[in-house]
């Protein structure tokens, strides 16, 4: 079931849910879980290991008919026919080298919009890493906005959106639920995964 999403965050395009529900059946993919019909949140995908994540997770996207913002590297937007299409997708070009401040100036966003999406990996890339990047959790923290826990599980082929999730300060407890949702969740390379830390 394609779960239904706060009227201010829909795109509204027939044509593009239509293939995004077209692609996710015929490879097989199921969504399950529900997307709470509020306006302002922060979606954490996870686990990051392949570049085929996002393709996954654009056809998601679409599929929900989501008015999502993700952030992309710099390079990605070099290139007009990609720019466009990163854009299109809702893509934030992010300089790695002058991340400084980064949390601040989302957070401005998350509270001068009405509404906002914001998708992301606390991976932050698609190697294998000792800790998530806490980014996410101190925007989610100060802009007073819940978390969104996405699971992408290559084994079960299924798509789960878990339990919205309101941050409380205590980033070590936080942490150790958020983890545990993907404990047993296949990625698509286990081995750049670490499973450990959850």
């Amino acid at each position: 079931m394609i779960p239904e999403l706060h009227n201010s965050l829909k795109r509204n395009n027939k044509i593009t849910t239509f293939i995004g529900k077209a692609y996710l059946k015929i490879t097989g993919w199921k969504i399950v879980g529900i997307i709470p019909k509020i306006p302002k949140m922060i979606v954490i995908i996870v686990p990051h290991t392949s570049n085929w994540d996002f393709v996954l997770t654009a056809f998601v996207s679409i599929a929900v008919d989501a008015k999502a913002n993700f952030l992309g590297k710099h390079t990605l937007f070099k290139f007009p026919i990609i720019k466009h299409l990163m854009y299109w997708l809702g893509g934030i070009p992010v300089e790695r080298s002058t991340r400084h401040g980064f949390v601040d100036l989302l957070t401005e966003k998350f509270k001068k919009r009405e509404s906002l999406m914001l998708a992301l990996s606390p991976e932050g890339t698609r190697k294998k890493v000792e800790r998530w990047k806490t980014g996410f959790y101190y925007i989610a923290l100060k802009a007073g906005i819940p978390i969104l826990p996405m699971a992408l599980d290559y084994g079960k082929k299924i798509i789960k959106f878990h339990q919205i999730f309101k941050p409380t300060g205590n980033i070590e407890k936080d942490f150790a639920y958020l983890l545990s949702l993907f404990k047993d969740v296949t990625p698509k390379n286990p081995g750049q995964f670490n499973s450990s830390q959850a």
